[in-house]
């Protein structure tokens, strides 16, 4: 799999020149309806999953999302083909379009098995609000992965289920007790991992995971603070703001700047690992830079 596939798409109405969907379409009514909910974002169709690698293979870095039947015009599978992208680390959302219904059940398993990031039920989801929204929403299940392959290897084990759920449902209530409760444990169960792995309090590891989170989500170029600082439910722009300023020393206009994410990343691999250097109290939110190579 091509590692340029891991381009960074656009997202919520915030296409840049040139950008378009992939959708392997088979069906005339379908095609004009997603056509038109999209609009004027332009939409490549294509019939078989040969069109659809080649498609990808040539749009690749402008592709804001790809939208899927579960089996091109030929009767072929389209999850070995969703699968092989996920496991790429392809940054690009995926999303199955499929119907609604038991007699739709096999699709809606093979999809859930391949992983796409969205299911778009046919006439219910293709309007331009949901189809739109469905795109922005596989937008940040793709940072959401990214984000958790960079910082696992410096979360504890323990605590690792709590990012997971922390960064893939960005709108619920991130408060120690609300997530606790979403795992099935004692909000005291989390405090005290953290105590044990001398890391940082839960609320400082949450905080650390959506301003990430958000991190990645800026890097398009365009895209304003206040639409993901909205769009991630933090308390408002100036707080997302003052979040940043805190817990990562700079404005979140800053963070497209050449490296900057890379030290945000760094910032919170030296935050996890200042206890155990006897650093910093453990509820410190800012750390010094680490340089990258350290990681």
């Amino acid at each position: 799999m091509p590692a340029t596939w891991r381009a960074r798409s656009s997202y919520r109405g915030q296409w840049r020149p040139g950008t378009r969907v992939i959708a392997l379409i088979t069906g005339r009514a379908d095609a004009a309806r997603i056509a038109a909910a999209l609009r004027p974002l332009p939409v490549r169709f294509v019939s078989t999953t040969g069109e659809l690698r080649a498609a990808v293979d040539e749009l690749h870095p402008s592709c804001a999302g790809l939208i899927l039947e579960a089996h091109d015009a030929r009767g072929e599978s389209t999850s070995p083909f969703i699968i092989a992208m996920i496991r790429a680390g392809a940054r690009i959302p995926i999303l199955g379009y499929t119907s609604a219904g038991p007699a739709h059940a096999d699709d809606i398993r093979d999809f859930a098995h391949a992983g796409v990031h969205e299911l778009v039920f046919r006439e219910v989801d293709d309007s331009p609000a949901l189809l739109t929204a469905k795109i922005s929403r596989g937008e940040e299940a793709c940072a959401a992965a990214e984000v958790f392959a960079r910082i696992a290897a410096h979360t504890p084990v323990r605590l690792r289920g709590m990012i997971d759920y922390v960064l893939n449902y960005p709108r619920q209530d991130h408060s120690v007790t609300s997530v606790a409760s979403a795992l099935g444990i004692h909000r005291r169960t989390l405090v005290n991992w953290c105590e044990r792995a001398k890391v940082p309090p839960p609320a400082t590891v949450i905080t650390w995971s959506r301003l990430l989170l958000a991190a990645e989500l800026l890097q398009v170029p365009g895209r304003p603070v206040e639409r993901v600082a909205n769009s991630l439910e933090f308390a408002s722009a100036a707080a997302f703001r003052n979040l940043c300023q805190r817990y990562l020393g700079r404005r979140p206009s800053t963070l497209r700047e050449p490296g900057a994410l890379d030290e945000s990343y760094a910032a919170y691999a030296n935050a996890m690992t200042s206890a155990l250097r006897g650093g910093p109290p453990q509820d410190a939110s800012v750390q010094p830079f680490r340089s990258v190579g350290d990681l």
